[in-house]
């Protein structure tokens, strides 16, 4: 295969990678110009800045770009996919953007039933190169066809993807990573939350979080507790931030539960760094049967299965 420059650009990063033969690494490049952090939106200059940082010097190398870039507010619009997609489709309906004889391609999105609210719709957008960089990736599981296999993206906005007959069946996006930034800066909660940076993941508040979130009273309710438990002293400020993180990841997998009982499969997890502690460590306390792909590993998978079969 000759070289093709693959890049991942969402809403606050860019991640690009120029691949060679025998799907060989040959260079890296990222930054923080994701979408909304490009100035003057000049799409076009950031792009020559990551070819220059690839050394590609060749306007007949392709790119395939996915995630954000393809949105409303990127550099230009793929329209959504529809309902249940395999890979043929995306790759079939790759949208070609005409920029100073250069070759490329961006994945579309897919908007499809809510997994939990049939009648409402779900959209995604750049998750979807992980998902068949998963299927590339992981071995098949055993487990009754009829029924779908999960992968769990954790993020701001964590999603949810059954998997069935190696296409999107439909999914679901929780707010997971933009509550707990909300709760943590923006509520009544934020001061009694001790000091700042990340929350620790694993930690026996973090899994006391998570017992937390299995109540039916909701995660709402579990945040005000922190701040009601601190204020009569029956709670210790310095650990409420990794409570808090559990009780957000916690409501998460609750709703997920009947349908993680119901797969009989091994969640398949696309995460790394800090997200892939947090989920590895609830899955565990919770004993959810999980499988751990490189978040990375899986885009550059899927954007290469989906480059092969484009049209």
């Amino acid at each position: 295969m000759d070289d093709v420059v693959l890049i991942d650009w969402g809403t606050s990063s860019l991640r690009a990678v120029t691949v060679g033969k025998n799907d060989k690494i040959k260079a890296r490049f990222s930054c923080d110009a994701g979408i909304t952090n490009v100035p003057g939106r000049d799409f076009a200059k950031q792009l020559a800045q990551t070819l220059d940082k690839l050394g590609i010097e060749d306007k007949a190398t392709p790119i395939l770009m996915s995630g954000m870039i393809g949105s409303s507010i990127g550099w230009y619009e793929a329209p959504y996919l529809t309902g249940k997609q395999g890979i043929e489709a995306f790759a079939g309906h790759l949208h070609n953007l005409a920029h100073d004889g250069l070759d490329i391609s961006i994945v579309p999105g897919i908007a499809a039933p809510s997994m939990g609210l049939p009648h409402y719709v779900d959209v995604m957008r750049g998750e979807e190169t992980q998902f068949f960089g998963s299927l590339m990736l992981s071995p098949n599981t055993k487990h009754d066809k009829a029924k779908s296999t999960l992968l769990c993206i954790p993020g701001t906005h964590a999603k949810w993807i059954a998997e069935a007959h190696g296409g999107i069946e439909n999914f679901a996006t929780f707010m997971t990573g933009e509550m707990f930034s909300l709760l943590s800066r923006h509520s009544v909660v934020s001061d009694v939350l001790g000091p700042g940076g990340d929350a620790i993941h694993g930690t026996e508040a973090f899994l006391e979080g998570l017992d937390m979130a299995s109540d039916p009273l909701g995660p709402f309710h579990h945040a005000f507790l922190l701040r009601a438990g601190t204020v009569t002293g029956s709670l210790a400020p310095e650990h409420n931030r990794e409570r808090l993180s559990g009780i957000c990841i916690g409501a998460e997998l609750a709703a997920m539960r009947p349908y993680i009982n119901d797969s009989g499969a091994p969640v398949k997890l696309v995460a790394s760094s800090v997200m892939k502690h947090a989920y590895e460590s609830a899955f565990t306390h919770l004993s959810i049967p999980y499988l751990s792909l490189d978040a990375e590993a899986t885009t550059i998978a899927g954007q290469l299965a989906i480059y092969r079969q484009r049209s």
